[in-house]
């Protein structure tokens, strides 16, 4: 026996793929695009005003910020999903001749990514330097379909409260 005919015996007991196997990738898919849909519009409707209106607050106060939205492309449609939002905040009022790395090493970060299963969003707060006290409560995870506003807004509160209350304490050790 050759590896030639053993090959060609496999091939033709070997169960080929049918339409059933195509037909319940196709259904996964789509669960997966309606996932990513759902996740789009909560960060677009929901997540974001808040952010950026947070960001405008800190901006007009004179404190360095930056935004960084992360994007995937649906596999489908072609169209752009947010996969992920995070806003950097340093509670000292800087120059922007400040070396831009630095900022972004020592900021303080607010995160907003979904869970592997796409079902949830996870929001964790960032400190640059661990501070015992303020540890508790720096991450949570929300169902995509309960996130409103409000709930929103109060952990941004918390994290640019919680920032500055990290810079304040950090400061009085130096």
């Amino acid at each position: 026996m050759t590896v030639k005919t053993i090959l060609s015996d496999f091939m033709q007991t070997e169960p080929q793929p049918g339409a059933a196997d195509q037909k319940v990738q196709q259904q996964i898919r789509a669960e997966i695009e309606d996932l990513m849909i759902k996740l789009n519009r909560c960060f677009v409707e929901v997540i974001l005003p808040s952010v950026f209106e947070t960001e405008r607050d800190l901006h007009q106060a004179g404190y360095w910020n930056h935004l960084n939205i992360g994007q995937s492309t649906s596999l489908s449609s072609g169209k752009p999903n947010i996969r992920e939002v995070t806003l950097y905040f340093f509670p000292e009022r800087l120059s922007m001749e400040t070396d831009h790395q630095r900022l972004i090493d020592s900021a303080y970060r607010a995160v907003f990514t979904p869970t592997r299963d796409m079902r949830k969003i996870d929001f964790s707060i960032h400190f640059s330097k661990k501070i015992p006290q303020l540890s508790a409560g720096e991450q949570s995870v929300h169902r995509v379909e309960t996130i409103h506003t409000a709930q929103v807004d109060r952990f941004l509160e918390r994290f640019v409260k919680g920032a500055v209350d990290a810079y304040a304490s950090d400061r009085m050790f130096r």
